[in-house]
C-alpha cells in the first residue's frame, strides 16, 4: 500500500489494523506500508501458512504440526491470545525443519 492511500484512512482504524497485526507479531507500517519516497514490497502472501496448509505440505496431521510447534521448536504463531486462537506456520522454517528430520 502507498504511503498516501494509508494516511487517508482515518486514524481510529489505522491504530485498529497496526494492532491487529501487532497481536500477530507482524509490523504493519514496516512491511507493508511505504514511506512517501519509497514504497516497500509486500510480504510474500504464502510465507505463513495455517495448520491445514502446512500439514498437506508436511504429509501430516494438524495435530502433529500443533505437536511440532509446541516440542520441536517448529516457528508458528497465534493470532490472537485466546486458548483457540488460529495458528499460522511459518513456511520457511516448516520447509527448514521437513529437510532436517529427513537428514536425521
Amino acid at each position: 500500500m502507498d504511503y498516501n492511500r494509508w494516511q487517508a484512512i482515518d486514524q481510529k482504524i489505522r491504530e485498529l489494523i497496526v494492532s491487529a497485526f501487532n497481536m500477530a507479531g507482524i509490523n504493519f507500517v514496516r512491511d507493508y506500508v511505504g514511506t512517501e519516497n519509497k514504497e516497500y514490497p509486500c510480504r510474500d502472501k504464502e510465507e505463513w501458512l495455517d495448520l491445514k496448509q502446512a500439514a498437506a505440505f508436511a504429509c501430516v496431521s494438524p495435530y502433529t504440526v500443533r505437536r511440532w510447534i509446541r516440542t520441536r521448536g517448529l516457528k508458528g504463531r497465534k493470532l490472537n491470545g485466546a486458548k483457540c486462537g488460529r495458528i499460522l506456520v511459518h513456511a520457511e522454517s516448516l520447509r527448514h525443519f521437513i529437510e532436517t528430520q529427513q537428514e536425521a
